[in-house]
């Protein structure tokens, strides 16, 4: 395995770890959630629940079909989204991805 595939393959099980985290934190009570449990995505927290779920979702589709194949910038692309729609409902709100820790070569 080369070292863009492994990279690759690391970027995609972090994805698939902050979507088990998220899935985790949705299942407790909003009350007894902490922000910093929240890791990377924090500023989903600042989302009503229905669309941290919306977001959960189609976070493990999109993560699915790279881990399948696909293109992983997709993955790239759907955070970068979802943080930009953030941005515009909650200026204040720090985004940060987990994404940007890794260099796409």
């Amino acid at each position: 395995m080369s070292d863009i595939e492994t990279r690759r393959n690391l970027i995609l099980l972090d994805g698939f770890a902050h979507a088990i985290l998220l899935e985790h934190l949705l299942d407790m009570v909003p009350s007894e959630r902490q922000l910093e449990s929240y890791g990377d995505l924090q500023w989903i927290a600042e989302l009503e629940d229905e669309d941290q779920e919306e977001f959960l979702d189609e976070y493990k589709k999109v993560l699915l079909l790279a881990w399948q194949g696909g293109d992983i910038s997709d993955v790239e692309e759907f955070v970068e989204d979802w943080q930009a729609s953030i941005d515009d409902v909650l200026p204040d709100v720090s985004v940060i991805s987990f994404i940007d820790e890794f260099e796409f070569v």
